[in-house]
């Protein structure tokens, strides 16, 4: 899944909910979002391992209510997950996409994947 594509699956997906747009038909603003992506092989079957959620359920069009918590089960940070076992895209805010991605890049240097910042 392209940066692209996800950008048009919220769109839709917010579109359909009606809760993107006001009444006068602005977007809202949302760059207190990033976006972490987590591609390679072994994207999904890494992340499932260290997720709330269950990572192999996820699909293009299906979003998930996630989180990452540390060793002594304290939640590191939130957010919404989509994607595929080779392209796992998580939106979060943006106070919290660096302590994500310091957790999680400790251990994917042992996974046939790599993290990044698609903000």
């Amino acid at each position: 899944m392209t940066r692209d594509e996800f950008d048009a699956a919220i769109t839709a997906s917010l579109a359909a909910a009606g809760s993107a747009r006001d009444a006068a038909g602005h977007w809202y603003d949302l760059r207190h979002l990033a976006v972490l992506a987590m591609r390679g092989r072994d994207a999904a079957k890494f992340l499932q391992g260290y997720l709330t959620c269950d990572v192999n359920a996820l699909s293009p069009d299906h979003w998930l209510h996630g989180a990452l918590c540390n060793l002594q089960g304290r939640m590191v940070g939130n957010f919404v997950v989509s994607g595929s076992a080779e392209a796992v895209l998580m939106r979060l805010p943006v106070a919290v996409l660096e302590p994500v991605r310091q957790t999680l890049a400790k251990y994917a240097v042992f996974a046939k994947a790599k993290l990044a910042d698609e903000r």
